[in-house]
């Protein structure tokens, strides 16, 4: 009997060495982290003029610096109309940018760091919905990995997804940073629309850049040809998962640029009918969505424009393949029902509507997920998660650990 004991103690002893050696790698390459939509807090600064309206009656007009994005407030009616509004975009038809409302100052705290992707309300009645990149940061964290060392997050304002050159100069910047501090390439990896502004980034960067810096690219979830969730989300509302009232949302939604970019891409989708008519047998196939959208006046005068300009220029310029030759893997989920397109019973968008599922993560049809293959060859399907939830699964860790960490089996 003592020497069982003996023999399971030192068979346990082993197992939690060999635990610990899988927590730390010898050499770790430096990861920089880019969010998707709504995936980077955002912090507010309110002074509106009480001539600018309309204005919810209920919404501070002067406010020091405050998180907007998340903040647990965002769950009660009132609080969370005055949330979203401070965010509103304001679409300017001359410059064809998104503008704050006048007299609101939006920024993303702490550049640089994870912590504007980590944990975006740390509040119990929300965090659930809210980790982001927590959980991966954690596994980072255990096998070394420090802030701003040789792990950053590339966080932006996610109300579009045309960005200045000011945040791909930055992120060069940290790109750099972890090069210099480690001596080794870094690995961009990106979560949703987080793709689009990578693959953005990558054609800012230049051949010579990426060669000498980049070692690879992770695409997580990435909508490459946008999701069927555009057309719910901008015709009657859609909260992402979040406790939050959907009509809020859908209005909201009409006054970002990021929502009409990630509209299905006609020449690339299928020919199905993405919006259908009842009462008049009108029908709306991907290609042709821009016409759809013209009936909601919010987004009229600018649906044209973002999805002409969002993404397709890049995708023409390098053929649909990766910028400047930068190794790529993508890695995505499915096994969830998720908005693909919808029905109303008259041309009143108020009017009684339905929608139609298909396999995806929640929030992207799997035929877009699955697109990643326009660009590589190396894509992996790990199962089924959620959009969001995906960033915290083991499966996700399992795939990104031996591309990151050198000492990986």
């Amino acid at each position: 009997m003592l020497l069982l004991l003996v023999s399971l103690a030192l068979s346990l002893e082993v197992q939690k060495t060999s635990l610990k050696a899988k927590d730390k790698c010898a050499s770790r390459s430096p990861v920089v982290m880019v969010p998707g939509l709504m995936s980077s807090i955002l912090e507010a600064k309110i002074d509106v003029a009480e001539s600018y309206g309309p204005w919810p009656k209920d919404c501070d007009r002067t406010k020091d610096w405050s998180r907007v994005w998340v903040d647990a407030d965002i769950v009660l009616p009132r609080k969370g109309e005055c949330l979203m509004k401070y965010m509103s975009g304001v679409w300017n038809e001359t410059t064809n940018k998104l503008e704050t409302i006048p007299g609101v100052s939006l920024r993303v705290p702490e550049f640089g760091s994870t912590y504007g992707l980590d944990q975006l309300d740390p509040v119990f009645v929300i965090k659930q919905f809210t980790n982001s990149f927590h959980k991966l940061i954690s596994h980072l964290e255990k096998m070394g990995y420090r802030d701003q060392v040789d792990m950053f997050g590339a966080t932006y304002d996610w109300r579009s997804a045309d960005l200045p050159s000011t945040y791909y100069e930055a992120t060069k910047g940290l790109i750099y940073a972890g090069y210099k501090n480690t001596g080794k390439k870094v690995v961009v990896l990106s979560h949703s629309m987080g793709g689009f502004v990578t693959y953005k980034l990558l054609d800012y960067l230049g051949k010579e850049f990426c060669d000498q810096y980049i070692q690879s690219w992770i695409a997580v979830s990435a909508p490459f040809i946008g999701t069927g969730m555009v057309q719910k989300q901008l015709s009657v509302g859609e909260n992402l998962g979040l406790p939050i009232n959907e009509e809020n949302v859908r209005d909201f939604s009409r006054t970002l640029e990021s929502i009409l970019a990630l509209s299905p891409l006609g020449e690339k989708w299928n020919n199905d009918d993405m919006v259908t008519i009842k009462s008049t047998g009108k029908t709306y196939k991907a290609s042709e969505l821009k016409d759809f959208y013209k009936q909601i006046p919010e987004i009229a005068s600018k649906s044209d424009y973002i999805i002409n300009n969002e993404m397709v220029p890049f995708y023409h310029k390098w053929n649909y393949t990766v910028p400047n030759g930068v190794k790529m893997g993508c890695v995505h989920s499915h096994g969830k029902e998720t908005p693909y397109s919808i029905t109303f019973e008259t041309e009143d968008l108020n009017s009684k509507s339905e929608v139609v599922y298909s396999d995806g993560d929640k929030l992207v049809n799997l035929n877009s997920l699955q697109s990643c293959s326009l660009f590589t060859n190396d894509v992996t399907d790990i199962g089924k998660h959620g959009h969001l939830l995906i960033l915290g699964s083991d499966d996700l860790w399992d795939y990104v650990r031996p591309r990151v960490c050198d000492n990986s089996d």
